[in-house]
């Protein structure tokens, strides 16, 4: 499958890319001049056309079995020893609850339930997360613009928009952190990016 940068945005591309998991698939862009793809990617030149081989990490079996496994263990272990804490969060929290949306990695509209308070808030997204809506690291789960955004991977709790939130200053800025989120995506960069959450807001 073959993209060219001057009619399709990145962020368009990267969309559809993600959302493909067929490893059989290849992906390939026709840059403009001048034009930089985040992260190693190799030429291919046929004539006067240079094509770029396009290789994104979140859209691969084997990192996204790693990112639900985890998700899913580190969930239940943190219900599982915080359970009396969350079930008085729970208790206390119930009238502070509120509805809302989010865009799943296949820009379907979710319902899910929030919190005022940050446990009772926080015990409901590790249910979400538990269930697969959510996950620890993902796009985020409020637009950081008002203008509606569909995101090409799951929202999380915390992610590398959320992380730089305070040096993006347009929806420019954000497809860069999405970009580079979604070609670079593994294991490590997850822990990276929540051990950078849990310092920011210590």
């Amino acid at each position: 499958m073959e993209f060219s940068s001057h009619g399709t945005s990145y962020e368009t591309i990267f969309r559809i890319i993600s959302r493909i998991s067929n490893p059989r698939v290849e992906f390939k862009i026709v840059p403009e001049k001048l034009d930089a793809i985040i992260g190693k990617s190799s030429v291919e030149e046929f004539t006067d056309i240079s094509l770029l081989d396009v290789d994104v990490a979140a859209g691969k079996g084997f990192n996204r079995f790693n990112k639900r496994l985890f998700d899913l263990g580190f969930s239940l272990i943190l219900l599982l020893l915080g359970s009396p804490v969350w079930l008085i969060a729970l208790l206390t929290g119930a009238g502070n609850t509120y509805e809302t949306e989010i865009m799943d990695r296949q820009g379907k509209s979710v319902r899910i339930r929030r919190s005022r308070k940050k446990p009772t808030d926080l015990v409901l997204m590790l249910g979400y997360i538990v269930t697969g809506k959510v996950s620890f690291v993902g796009a985020p789960l409020e637009p950081v613009f008002e203008n509606e955004r569909i995101y090409s991977y799951k929202p999380g709790l915390t992610g590398m928009v959320q992380i730089n939130r305070s040096k993006i200053n347009s929806a420019q800025d954000e497809d860069l952190y999405d970009l580079y989120y979604l070609k670079n995506q593994n294991f490590w960069l997850d822990l990276e990016i929540l051990y950078k959450t849990v310092v920011m807001t210590g």
